[in-house]
């Protein structure tokens, strides 16, 4: 039998998901203004070595940003003499697929991620230290995982996945997160952050506590991030509890390299990211990412 604190959590966390967005969007301000287009494509061939077409496969990322502007520094309160921070927005439409370790095999084996595809539709409030994300989507056949994948591999020349009549069944996700970053050190061209950022919902709901190191040397800014993370559920899995499934386990580990290249109006990046898994075999699986932004301000 399932516990009962874990699915009153998950039943509390569109409402806590509204009141957020609530406080934190409210504003009499003026209009959002358009400021740049980011695109993001990760897949598990871009890696160095090892490639490979297990568990997190592929994402893409589509995101609209907005200027910043002055909002209140805290939420709930309607006192004019409240200090006023920077703050941008952002509105994200992303697509991920999950596949097991061996995609040509048609049954679906433990322990192991299953096929999966998840959509969702987030939008993000940033400031310097705070960033709060909201997002409502699906799992299942109908975010066409499928037969995305299947065309992919059969431009390229992929082996064709076969068990893709095992995946997840059809969801609605909904997710909220606050990340805060909370130690900062800066010198020169160097700058580490301490962060800490916690989610909840049925797509994950976990907690992360880890530290970055920043160099940047003329337009280029290259950035190492580790993570320690906290699971308590994860929807890429047909139980999801970590607590139920015995094929799953609580902590994970995260280690990314990024690296972007300023070109004015344009932007660059790439990177290569290792997780531990989550699976009790401990397998370790990663893969690259690379991006594009585009700046839609004219700069003086």
């Amino acid at each position: 039998m399932r516990p009962l604190l874990p699915q009153n959590l998950l039943s509390c966390t569109a409402g806590i998901m509204l009141l957020a967005f609530g406080f934190s969007y409210a504003s009499n301000d003026d209009t959002v203004k358009l400021s740049s287009i980011e695109i993001v494509v990760d897949n598990d061939h871009f890696r160095l070595i090892d490639k490979s077409d297990k568990f997190y496969s592929s994402g893409l990322y589509i995101t609209a940003w907005s200027d910043s502007r002055k909002r209140s520094s805290s939420f709930g309160t309607f006192s004019r003499n409240t200090p006023k921070v920077p703050i941008r927005y952002g509105l994200s439409l992303s697509h991920l697929i999950i596949t097991p370790t061996n995609i040509k095999q048609p049954d679906f084996t433990r322990p192991d991620y299953p096929f999966s595809s998840f959509m969702l539709l987030s939008m993000v409030s940033e400031t310097a230290q705070d960033q709060w994300t909201y997002g409502i989507g699906a799992r299942g056949p109908l975010t066409m995982g499928k037969a995305l994948q299947s065309g992919a591999h059969s431009i390229f020349g992929y082996a064709e996945p076969k068990g893709w009549e095992n995946q997840l069944p059809n969801m609605f996700i909904y997710q909220v997160g606050w990340r805060r970053q909370s130690i900062e050190f800066t010198h020169k061209n160097l700058a580490i952050n301490g962060n800490y950022y916690l989610q909840l919902g049925n797509f994950r709901t976990s907690g992360m506590s880890g530290l970055d190191i920043g160099i940047s040397i003329g337009p280029v800014l290259a950035k190492i991030e580790s993570w320690v993370e906290v699971v308590l559920y994860n929807g890429q899995f047909q139980s999801g509890w970590t607590t139920s499934n015995l094929n799953l386990h609580p902590f994970v580990g995260h280690f990314r390299f990024m690296a972007e290249v300023d070109l004015g109006h344009l932007r660059f990046c790439f990177g290569q990211w290792f997780v531990s898994s989550e699976l009790r075999t401990r397998e370790a699986h990663g893969w690259g990412r690379v991006g594009m932004r585009w700046d839609l301000r004219t700069k003086h």
